[in-house]
């Protein structure tokens, strides 16, 4: 009943946004389409995990202490450097492409994160990026979990495929309604 009241209040939240990204103080309206788009990802992650287990429960243990803590890692990673190109470089933040871009793409490659670290100056990137170093070492020792999960993924594709769909579906929305607003704003 509680994973039940969990999942209710995440979708609700994610719904809630859908309306609401662009109101309020301009310069807010970036982070909080932002939010949503990660809470699309996060949706579908939930989603992910709980098909997954049900078609393998050994993965339980491997989605709540290694995969889990990864994507939050890495989510909290895109936070701290989204919000810094807000602040320093918002040039960098082209609202007008795919919230996969803007949103969903975190500083991966070590030049792009080394970019960020120099210019750490209360090192909020440092302390995101030591989080996800950690939860990666986790994963690389889940080699075994890994590859089972890939399995199931392959057993299932069909099914997983749809479950994938939504957060493209979720995404699209995003997107229009961004360029909407970027559109009126002009």
């Amino acid at each position: 009943m509680k994973t039940l009241s969990v999942l209710v209040l995440v979708v609700l939240a994610v719904g809630a946004g859908h309306a609401s990204f662009a109101e309020g103080p301009e310069e807010d309206w970036r982070l909080r389409a932002f939010d949503e788009a990660n809470g699309c990802l996060a949706k579908e992650q939930a989603n992910e995990q709980a098909f997954i287990i049900s078609k393998e429960p050994k993965l339980a243990e491997f989605y709540g202490n290694v995969l889990v803590p990864w994507q939050d890692a890495m989510q909290r990673l895109r936070r701290v450097v989204f919000i810094k190109k807000l602040k320093g470089r918002p040039e960098m933040v082209k609202m007008d492409e795919s919230p996969w871009r803007w949103a969903l793409q975190t500083p991966a490659r070590p030049d792009e994160i080394e970019i960020w670290l120099r210019d750490d100056k209360d090192g909020a990137v440092q302390k995101a990026y030591d989080e996800v170093k950690r939860t990666l070492e986790a994963f690389r020792r889940a080699s075994v979990s890994l590859s089972l999960r890939n399995e199931v993924i392959d057993r299932f594709k069909p099914e997983f495929q749809a479950i994938e769909g939504v957060v493209v579906t979720d995404l699209n929305s995003l997107e229009d309604r961004v360029r909407a607003h970027l559109a009126a704003a002009n």
